[in-house]
């Protein structure tokens, strides 16, 4: 599906905390203490914000690490470059599972807590060598798992995927990105025996950005961020028509997350993975984070690992 010429403008993001990460990931509000999460993949740390009084932590994590969710035992459950954890801000990190042993050029992506209490991950030909530096891909190897919480790994969909991105629950599907084909893919959101089924195309080739993290308003819509230049967050209906976006002044979006006591702010972070030192120097704020209100809009809150939410 194509993209409508002339989309509603539902708002600008402005920055509200120059982090410069290298990778920002998978964004969550954490209502339980007020807290936004989010990852930077490359710069290996996960930052902590209390919006409310401005107070901003970081955390470094000693390896890559790709995501981020809520536990219901308080603490987070976290998607390494070839493992999933546990974590605590006092504690550290408690391993779970190492996954696709049997794939070593393969490395973890996207992940998100689902509705049935389960870490849903995503995993991807890795485009980034020892160094931190870009590597080209060779191999269309990316998987979607689905971590119970006693730490038994599923297999959701089979090889097919370049670069998994958003993991999100809209209607009764649930919908799939790869940033590598511009796609998003949806599913019956109820697996079969063998993974997920029914599979369709939810949205693709839209011709500004490629599609990176997701997250679902109060009246399921998605809205998804725009790498790779794109420089919005769209919104999708249920039924996969765009209606609206949100601009931002950095070009590479990569998750959002509604958040706020009201769950009315719509938050962004972004990357400058990649980026040239001139495009730097007159962009600074790429990686950092950024917010928008958008009038008549809430979200919802975070599934948690090992609760199966009530509307199971």
């Amino acid at each position: 599906m194509s993209a409508e010429p002339q989309l509603p403008l539902l708002g600008t993001a402005t920055r509200i905390l120059p982090c410069a990460c290298i990778v920002g990931e998978s964004l969550i509000w954490d209502d339980r203490k007020g807290y936004l999460l989010w990852v930077d993949m490359l710069g290996q740390r996960i930052h902590m914000l209390d919006p409310e009084a401005n107070r901003h932590w970081t955390f470094e994590t000693a390896r890559m690490i790709t995501s981020i969710g809520l536990s219901e035992d308080g603490g987070y459950i976290v998607g390494l470059e070839r493992s999933v954890a546990l974590w605590e801000p006092d504690t550290g990190f408690i391993p779970l599972l190492d996954l696709e042993p049997d794939r070593p050029s393969n490395r973890l992506n996207e992940g998100v807590v689902g509705p049935d209490g389960c870490f849903w991950v995503g995993t991807m030909q890795n485009n980034v060598d020892a160094q931190g530096q870009p590597r080209d891909q060779t191999d269309c190897s990316g998987q979607l798992w689905r971590i119970a919480p006693d730490g038994h790994p599923e297999l959701m969909v089979s090889d097919g995927f370049w670069l998994t991105n958003t993991i999100a629950w809209t209607g009764s599907r649930i919908v799939v990105g790869d940033t590598g084909r511009n796609t998003l893919f949806s599913f019956d959101a109820e697996p079969g025996d063998t993974g997920l089924t029914d599979q369709s195309v939810f949205l693709e080739n839209y011709d500004n950005g490629r599609p990176d993290g997701s997250c679902v308003d109060a009246d399921e819509h998605l809205w998804n961020c725009r790498v790779v230049g794109g420089a919005e967050v769209l919104r999708i209906s249920s039924t996969g028509a765009p209606t609206g976006r949100v601009l931002t002044a950095c070009t590479w979006p990569t998750s959002c997350a509604f958040g706020g006591s009201d769950l009315g702010t719509l938050y962004i972070t972004s990357a400058c993975f990649t980026m040239s030192q001139t495009h730097l120097r007159d962009f600074p704020w790429e990686g950092d984070l950024f917010a928008c209100r958008i009038p008549g809009v809430t979200g919802r809150l975070q599934h948690r690992f090992g609760k199966i939410s009530e509307a199971q």
